[in-house]
């Protein structure tokens, strides 16, 4: 069954679509790896699983869009937009992501070490009444 030039622009523009997606999967993976550097086997298991993950989402793509086809133009616009994506999008947020992780360290930092010396004082001086008033009931 031929699809007609509807739903042949349909399906290019879903697959626009899908590339997003995977490029917006792949991003996050990237942006995890730069703040936590992952273990050979880690890295190899992550990147079969995302490769997993790209596979299905093609051939569900495929089986839905273009009746189980694939077709060159589907792929192609995958690969444009994941491509434009990754480098665009993902080398900005994969260069900011350790800038952005110091200052969202730091503030955690000086907030909960904020909190935790205002809570130790509370609880010192809470420790010490209940002591003295613990002193006070055995007399």
């Amino acid at each position: 069954m031929e699809l007609t030039l509807d739903e042949q622009f349909h399906s290019f523009l879903w697959s626009f679509a899908l590339g997003a997606v995977i490029s917006a999967v792949y991003i996050v993976i990237v942006v995890v790896r730069e703040l936590v550097p992952p273990k050979e086997i880690r890295l190899f298991v992550g990147d079969v699983l995302f490769m997993v993950f790209a596979a299905l989402m093609n051939f569900i793509f495929a089986a839905a869009l273009t009746n189980g086809m694939v077709r060159f133009y589907t792929i192609f616009a995958e690969i444009i937009c994941f491509g434009l994506m990754y480098m665009t999008i993902g080398r900005l947020l994969k260069n900011s992501a350790a800038f952005l992780y110091q200052i969202i360290c730091r503030i955690y930092h000086l907030v909960g070490s904020f909190i935790s010396n205002v809570i130790i004082k509370k609880c010192v001086f809470f420790i010490k009444k209940c002591k003295i008033v613990l002193k006070k009931a055995k007399k």
